[in-house]
């Protein structure tokens, strides 16, 4: 459930005090009985509620003196059964429990109900702030028979929500616990990879489209499976994201980026764009970089980090001062998937990268999407009023270089250029990529 900001005139139809929830093993206690006794043709609905800023809700209540635990209450729009209790299960989750239902399907639908309304927290003298939920729903005796079966299945449904950027509810299924069985072998694959050097970076040319010399390159990570062979990052980076050894490989990725870029530098200029974990902008990164260029006497113009928009956006701040810190350096900077987050304009603007990446997903159907095209257009034009680079990823054909080209995009990138490979087999050892274009017009599929 998100809060869309519209107010509600109407009383809410469920309201639970503070004082009245139950604790985890009270919880465990009330579902389990109800589960011994319930009825064959009954069913036992568990609603797990994954609640963002719960904690910090309540604390504020009760610090200020606006509210007691007895008249803090929690209220939902939902109509539920008179015999609902409400648990709280941690700092930002609380549990619905509806004992006595006839099918799976009433089970649903009181779960949307509660999906589909905000849930309020207030207290004595506070007004109530609305607060958006994700809710998981499992429901006995399909899902399981006892407390612990049920909230983990719960919980499951609610993962899978959250891999999604998804609110509002899911009732779990049997495949999500296979997606889980699935993670966890991947997990545990992904430490082995980073122990034992599995990882390796290839490298995809960047291209001055008026020119057609290559003036860049790329470092694209990719994982050398002893079973499935070479993995592209679609196959492991958003799970290795959210692992502990992120950043050990975020380092090592910058350290052999740093070494190749270093191996390749020559009379002509080149840079070496890496990709950053989005947990990793902030000071740390600004020193690691620092210590990379001197660690291979690299010369800072030479090296280029990427930011996502979408995860700039999620700390707009530290995301520029990060950015500031590194064009201090002499490191440029580039805003990558441009044009496909929710504030765009607010990110050119708090951001002093140096080039602009337009996203693939514009470039793959312009030639046949009259919007795209027009997309394309405009942030280009944006790009030279503002005097940012542009670089469009994802060519594939001549007739989008020279499109692109027309409107004034700077470089580009894609399959058309030359495909990702490892450096020792795209250029001969000791020849910088600058001194030489890949010959890789052929080429299609997607970059």
């Amino acid at each position: 459930m998100k809060w869309d900001g519209q107010a509600r005139s109407d009383t809410p139809a469920f309201v639970a005090s503070t004082s009245d929830w139950l604790d985890p093993r009270e919880c465990a206690e009330v579902v389990d009985g109800a589960l011994r006794a319930l009825p064959q043709e009954k069913h036992l609905g568990l609603l797990f509620l994954e609640v963002r800023g719960l904690s910090e809700q309540l604390d504020l209540l009760l610090s200020s003196g606006e509210s007691s635990p007895l008249h803090t209450v929690v209220s939902l729009a939902a109509a539920l059964p008179p015999c609902t209790r409400m648990a709280r299960l941690g700092r930002e989750t609380l549990a619905l429990i509806f004992p006595s239902l006839t099918s799976l399907a009433e089970a649903e639908r009181l779960a949307q109900a509660v999906a589909s309304g905000p849930l309020l927290i207030g207290g004595t003298w506070a007004p109530p702030v609305p607060l958006d939920t994700r809710s998981g729903l499992a429901v006995a005796p399909g899902h399981g028979q006892s407390f612990n079966t049920l909230l983990a299945r719960a919980e499951l449904a609610v993962i899978e929500l959250r891999r999604q950027n998804a609110s509002s509810f899911a009732t779990y299924r049997s495949d999500f616990h296979t997606r889980a069985l699935r993670r966890r072998r991947l997990r545990q694959d992904l430490e082995r990879a980073e122990e034992e050097g599995q990882f390796e970076l290839f490298y995809q040319p960047q291209i001055d489209l008026s020119t057609g010399r290559t003036i860049g390159m790329e470092a694209l990570l990719r994982w050398r499976h002893p079973a499935y062979g070479l993995l592209p990052p679609n196959g492991f980076l958003a799970e290795l994201e959210q692992m502990p050894q992120a950043k050990r490989v975020d380092k090592w990725v910058l350290q052999a980026a740093t070494a190749q870029a270093a191996a390749w530098s020559g009379a002509q200029p080149l840079r070496v764009a890496i990709n950053i974990f989005p947990d990793r902008l902030g000071p740390e990164l600004v020193q690691d970089v620092e210590r990379a260029l001197d660690a291979h006497h690299l010369a800072p113009e030479a090296l280029e980090i990427e930011i996502t928009e979408r995860h700039a956006l999620d700390d707009l701040d530290g995301a520029a001062s990060t950015v500031r810190s590194l064009r201090n350096l002499g490191v440029s900077v580039a805003l990558d998937d441009f044009g496909t987050g929710f504030a765009s304009l607010s990110a050119i603007s708090a951001l002093d990268v140096n080039r602009l990446k337009i996203d693939r997903s514009f470039v793959s159907d312009m030639l046949t999407n009259g919007k795209s095209v027009a997309i394309i257009a405009t942030l280009i034009e944006l790009g030279r009023r503002i005097e940012m680079s542009i670089l469009a990823e994802g060519i594939e054909t001549a007739e989008q270089r020279d499109l692109l080209h027309a409107f004034g995009c700077n470089e580009g990138q894609g399959y058309l250029f030359g495909k990702p490979g490892p450096p020792e087999l795209l250029w001969p050892t000791g020849v910088s990529p600058a001194a030489a274009v890949p010959h890789a017009e052929t080429c299609t599929g997607p970059a």
